[in-house]
């Protein structure tokens, strides 16, 4: 103690007034700092991902897509409302009968359980309108509104790979990394695309890469937590992750340890309190179809390489990833050290998995979670590369193939090559078939990203119902006619346009689209050699939009040209789909003469 001019001064630290924590720090630059940058390249990235309105490829997605509306509209977590889900199959693939007879979600549903209010808006605008279940402006709303959300999910990933990548590499360098990440990767392909487990599952171990990354505080220790929790609800296999991650914080990091477990544990006793409750259903796990059993290593081999499912074919940028995978430089962060064990035990879990080529997708789906680790990995040898000119090029090549294969997947993929000429499902060794690969398949397919906006706009302009249910015959009475001279003259082997001009002369609208469930109005093809009909051959119209009765309507036809050179005869009828290889045909048909060469 001292005194001057009257006054007492301590000093003692403890009369010092306490001083604020300091902001967590990417390299020596406080983490807010970023937040700006990071939140215009999430836009950006989002913006890209909706840009492309298409139909969805998978059904894998249904239950996350429908259940915000059960939420909201009957308060439960069931199913049980959309009967028209079990209209091709009594029991599909992505449901499971709960022992009280509902109707739940084979899958995590903490996603959707997590975005419901999100879906506030348009449940509002549909019960406004009173537009049901059966109708397409119903089933168009749905698929919107996964796009976004999902879209909204893989955004907000890329934005916390650019503020972990800030850590390691100056900020310019970091935002390409965040945007190849996003766009170079099966994060835009697949994560972007549909509420699968992905987007979800690239978003969790994200967030928990840049705060077991940033310096040590209780703070980040809690969100590392709460992101570790998330990626085991969203994807059971993110377990993986999560493990590690408890595992580094013992060992680096033992006195923020009971911060990062805090919020694990309360929501494990939330559901152990509420066991019997439906609360349990937010952590439901199930594996679906399928069985684990020993890894394979043509199954390993065939994650990394095969034409139609390798990760290096899809994404050429992960080779980069590998030096760092194999021997992390001294300079990387210690949970990068962590993670490679993650990803090695990834490979290995769905190398033992019965179906590891990931049924009908667009490449490695299963290692789309891993593409935030793998994207920080590639930081050290890309940077290396990059000081010096050849290695620009292969960066630079790298990149462009990755972004290239990616966007045909996002813009252009249909798949037809999952599907025909026989269900990859059915005949796995098609990721092999270096002859008919579907990267070069889906971008023969042409463009569709905006296979939607047709009918998009027709619901905004004029939102008549057009319902999906059981046509009588003459509901799909209609007349077709070609814009163009006959014989045809095609490529064999090669995809044609065929100008039709389709006329409804029915007494009901057709409508143009049904996402699951079927009931919609399309036209069909088949090709006729000798009086017979070719097997293999042939394929589907997609009309644009609804056809209301009394309407015609000009399209653009894609019409697959057989493989065999000769003189057939091109058949074109007007169906409504009653399953998946069954319709009910109209009266609208039309044979014409085509030479194949």
């Amino acid at each position: 103690m001292s005194r001057r001019g009257g006054q007492t001064r301590s000093h003692s630290k403890l009369a010092r007034p306490p001083q604020p924590m300091p902001a967590p720090l990417i390299g020596t630059v406080p983490v807010t700092r970023y937040v700006w940058t990071a939140t215009l390249l999430g836009a950006f990235c989002f913006l890209v991902y909706v840009s492309n309105p298409r139909k969805p490829l998978s059904a894998d997605s249904v239950p996350a897509r429908l259940l915000p509306f059960s939420i909201l509209r009957e308060r439960n977590l069931d199913l049980d409302e959309f009967a028209w889900l079990r209209r091709l199959d009594p029991q599909p693939y992505f449901l499971r009968q709960a022992a009280n007879g509902h109707w739940r979600s084979r899958y995590p549903v903490i996603v959707p359980v997590a975005v419901t209010p999100l879906y506030l808006p348009v449940t509002w605008w549909l019960q406004h309108h009173h537009i049901d279940d059966d109708d397409v402006r119903f089933r168009l709303a749905a698929v919107f509104m996964e796009r976004i959300v999902a879209a909204l999910i893989t955004a907000a990933s890329a934005s916390l790979v650019f503020l972990a990548a800030a850590t390691m590499t100056p900020r310019h360098r970091a935002a390409a990394v965040a945007l190849l990440y996003a766009f170079g990767t099966s994060t835009w392909a697949i994560g972007s695309q549909a509420l699968w487990q992905h987007g979800p599952a690239e978003l969790a171990l994200a967030g928990l890469s840049l705060f077991l990354i940033l310096p040590a505080q209780r703070r980040t220790a809690v969100a590392a937590g709460a992101f570790a929790a998330l990626a085991v609800l969203a994807r059971p296999t993110m377990a993986i992750f999560a493990l590690l991650a408890a595992v580094f914080m013992w060992r680096e990091r033992r006195s923020h340890l009971v911060a990062f477990l805090s919020v694990p544990l309360v929501g494990a006793l939330l559901v152990a309190a509420y066991f019997n409750t439906r609360l349990l259903e937010l952590a439901h796990i199930d594996l679906g179809h399928g069985a684990f059993g020993i890894p394979r290593l043509r199954a390993l081999v065939g994650l990394l390489v095969s034409p139609n499912r390798g990760l290096f074919v899809y994404v050429p940028l992960a080779v980069l990833a590998v030096p760092a995978l194999l021997r992390p430089p001294a300079s990387s962060p210690r949970w990068l050290t962590y993670a490679r064990t993650g990803v090695a035990a990834y490979l290995l879990v769905y190398s033992a998995w019965a179906g590891w080529w990931g049924g009908h997708c667009y490449g490695p789906r299963f290692l789309t979670d891993l593409m935030p680790v793998l994207a920080l990995s590639a930081i050290p040898i890309g940077e290396r590369l990059w000081c010096r000119p050849a290695g620009r090029v292969v960066v630079a090549g790298l990149a462009a193939c990755g972004v290239m294969v990616q966007g045909i997947g996002a813009y252009c993929d249909d798949n037809a090559w999952n599907a025909l000429p026989q269900s990859v499902d059915r005949a796995p060794e098609r990721v092999w078939d270096w002859q008919d690969t579907q990267i070069l398949r889906a971008a023969r397919a042409g463009w569709h990203g905006f296979d939607l906006v047709p009918l998009l706009w027709q619901t905004a302009l004029n939102p008549q119902p057009a319902h999906l249910s059981l046509f009588q015959a003459g509901d799909l009475a209609g007349q077709i006619t070609l814009d163009q001279p006959v014989p045809l003259h095609y490529r064999r082997g090669r995809a044609e346009t065929l100008r039709v001009q389709i006329t409804n002369l029915g007494g009901r609208t057709w409508p143009a689209f049904s996402d699951y469930g079927l009931m919609q109005v399309w036209g069909l093809y088949r090709w006729w050699s000798s009086g017979r009909m070719v097997a293999g051959e042939g394929g589907f119209i997609p009309l644009p939009r609804n056809l209301a009765a009394g309407e015609s309507i000009s399209l653009d036809a894609r019409i697959d040209a057989p493989k065999r050179p000769g003189f057939y005869e091109l058949e074109l009828l007007i169906a409504q789909a009653l399953a998946a290889d069954r319709g009910a045909a109209g009266n609208a048909t039309i044979r014409v003469p085509a030479e194949i060469r």
